[in-house]
């Protein structure tokens, strides 16, 4: 299948569409679909392009924000990039545009880039957070071909238009040894440069359980470790592998961590129905973090593979990708703030791809 790059733009809305009539409204009501469509209105998706959902579990309302995968050569970047082309110099779509033209020389050491864009959260039509992931056959850290945190800060910032401080600098460097020394890896950066507060997301690899509370005291958390060990004990052998998600400042690692929760190896999907998630969100429930309509709607998210007919064919591969759960020591109140998420994935594939896996 080749799209022109109206048809490229007008499949992303199909898709949803698509989406949208086999998805409860419980997870995404009508008004839902209809903010993600205004929020795609002329990004252009490719065969191949991988997005995601974020659905707020104890939360009744049935909203989402997305986030979209930006592949080298894509139509999707190149967007992006004559986008900045067209804005002010040092505007944050500038920045953005600039970074992804440039990636194969300026960060040899990534791996790919993708954008989270507010919906109905946040600073729904401000830019869109801007994530890089490093390469998963970088070296150790520390050896050479490992980024150090100040490289992947600066570049990073740079993609919104930003100014890496001395105090980002030292935080991100910090954070990065932090996790060498204590068994971990980073995965990917991000930055929202359409929210209040300047921080820098940063996600380790697959971590052992055991290692989160000692990197976290590494870290200097200021929550109490014990709700985490709790919440660890209480769901033990209910999920598979785990990564750790923190805010990075100028002052140090921010109140709210997270623990992004899987059942298979990060980048696969998992389908909510199968065994593992039902009775890892039931716990979630009883624990007071998942309404049960959307443990419900959850388990019935739709299947691996779909094939979508209509004036044009195309299969979607989507899943429920991981569960996070946020630990808040900024919350007010006693003890740390618990949220719950999950995050349904999808990818488009051409109905060509999906007949041949068929076929096999």
């Amino acid at each position: 299948m080749v799209l022109s790059s109206e048809d490229a733009a007008a499949a992303f809305g199909a898709i949803l569409d698509a989406l949208s009539r086999v998805v409860s409204p419980v997870l995404i009501d009508r008004a839902g679909w209809l903010c993600l469509r205004e929020a795609v209105r002329g990004l252009p998706v490719d065969p191949g392009t991988g997005f995601g959902f974020e659905l707020r579990l104890g939360d009744r309302a049935a909203g989402t924000d997305l986030y979209v995968a930006v592949r080298r050569g894509s139509r999707l970047a190149a967007h992006y990039v004559r986008r900045g082309e067209q804005e002010a110099p040092g505007s944050a779509a500038a920045g953005f545009g600039d970074h992804l033209a440039a990636i194969d020389e300026s960060a040899p050491w990534a791996e790919d880039m993708g954008v989270e864009i507010d919906v109905t959260s946040g600073s729904p039509g401000g830019p869109p957070g801007r994530f890089v992931r490093i390469r998963s056959d970088a070296a150790d850290p520390g050896a050479a071909g490992f980024p150090a945190g100040q490289t992947v800060g600066e570049w990073i910032a740079g993609a919104a238009g930003w100014r890496l401080t001395g105090g980002e600098r030292g935080a991100l460097e910090r954070t990065f040894d932090a996790l060498a020394a204590g068994g971990g890896m980073v995965d990917c950066v991000g930055i929202m440069p359409g929210r209040v507060r300047r921080a820098f997301k940063v996600v380790s690899r697959t971590l052992e359980p055991a290692y989160a509370l000692p990197l976290l005291e590494r870290l200097r958390w200021s929550g109490p470790a014990g709700e985490i060990a709790a919440f660890l004990t209480a769901f033990e052998g209910s999920f598979r592998t785990l990564r750790l998600a923190v805010g990075v400042t100028a002052a140090g690692v921010a109140p709210r961590v997270g623990l992004e929760l899987f059942q298979d190896e990060p980048g696969k999907l998992h389908h909510a129905g199968v065994a593992g998630w039902r009775p890892f969100l039931a716990r979630l429930c009883e624990a007071g973090l998942c309404l049960p309509d959307k443990m419900d709607a959850l388990a019935a998210w739709p299947g691996r593979e779909l094939v979508f007919r209509g004036r044009d064919a195309f299969g979607v591969f989507t899943g429920l990708h991981h569960v996070k759960v946020s630990f808040d020591a900024g919350h007010r109140g006693a003890g740390a703030g618990v949220e719950a998420k999950a995050y349904p994935a999808a990818g488009y594939r051409t109905f060509e791809t999906i007949r041949s896996w068929f076929g096999r």
